[in-house]
């Protein structure tokens, strides 16, 4: 897979960075950091464009220049918000768990002691909430678990107390102003992509949910300045690939069944041609042309 290249090659070019400012020991966590940026840019973009595969890889390149001009990116405010977006989209096609309740907990307190993961658990527990409200709904004492999640993500950030700095580079500007540009233009038509346990395609408002959700968390981390931004660099790039993969055309969705074809694109139908209230009470279905029912008289 292309995105295994790339980490290959963002590990060398994070320790080689690090082994250039003089910094031996630091190198391989720079490489570590870099690596897995690029794995996360990959994996939120697949989950705001769950059909084309080059979305994911033009996010992993862009994750890695944010990367190099911005320093280190938060991983664990990253996975916050990647977990925010796989709960809306709901791409695994099931509901959660007590175990995933309790995995959930546990990563907003961590992520908190960031301002970026902190911002980013707050998305997590509106996600929890929202995703009762979503077709297919979740059960409505989830809630109490988005309000714990939203406690746990507050805690962890009074436990360190994180500082930031407001300022703000250029680079950094014009990442927000064109991320949310991005962001805004981009608007997904109904997924053909299915969930991972083949019960059907996703959600298209569920897509949208997620996209203008996760929008919203890359806005208010922006709001502690450049180190906001670097700290969700891999949702950043991810906003921004989604309407640059728009100039090709869609290629690498997810097919619905193993019929033949090019494997690279999908050919399976996205509704079913018979509404389904010519099914309902025996009603036969509508005919666009009367003349062409088997149970008409011959005309004279």
């Amino acid at each position: 897979m292309a995105v295994i290249g790339l980490m290959l090659v963002g590990f060398v070019v994070g320790m080689g960075l690090g082994v250039a400012d003089g910094d031996i020991g630091a190198s391989l966590g720079d490489g570590f950091n870099l690596m897995v940026t690029l794995l996360l840019g990959w994996s939120m973009a697949r989950e705001l464009d769950p059909d084309r595969h080059g979305s994911a890889t033009a996010a992993a390149v862009i994750a890695g220049a944010i990367w190099i001009v911005m320093g280190r990116s938060g991983l664990l405010a990253t996975v916050a918000a990647i977990a925010a977006a796989r709960i809306l989209v709901r791409s695994t096609g099931r509901t959660l768990t007590n175990l995933d309740y309790a995995f959930l907990i546990g990563l907003a307190f961590f992520a908190g002691n960031s301002v970026p993961g902190w911002v980013a658990g707050l998305g997590l527990s509106f996600s929890l909430a929202r995703d009762v409200r979503l077709p297919g709904s979740a059960p409505a004492p989830q809630r109490f678990v988005a309000f714990a999640v939203a406690a746990a993500a507050t805690i962890g950030a009074l436990w360190r107390f994180p500082s930031f700095d407001p300022a703000w580079s250029l680079f950094a500007i014009l990442v927000v102003a064109v991320g949310i540009a991005a962001g805004l233009i981009a608007r997904p038509s109904d997924p053909r992509s299915p969930m991972d346990n083949r019960t059907g395609p996703i959600s298209g408002e569920r897509l949208l949910s997620a996209r203008r959700t996760l929008l919203v968390v890359a806005i208010f981390g922006a709001l502690t300045g450049s180190a906001g931004v670097a700290g969700l660099a891999p949702l950043w790039a991810a906003l921004l690939a989604l309407p640059l993969v728009d100039l090709f055309p869609a290629r690498g969705t997810r097919k619905l069944d193993d019929s033949p074809g090019d494997p690279d694109v999908d050919t399976t139908p996205t509704h079913d041609p018979m509404p389904d209230a010519a099914r309902s009470f025996g009603d036969e279905p509508v005919h666009p042309n009367p003349a062409e029912r088997s149970d008409q008289p011959p005309a004279d």
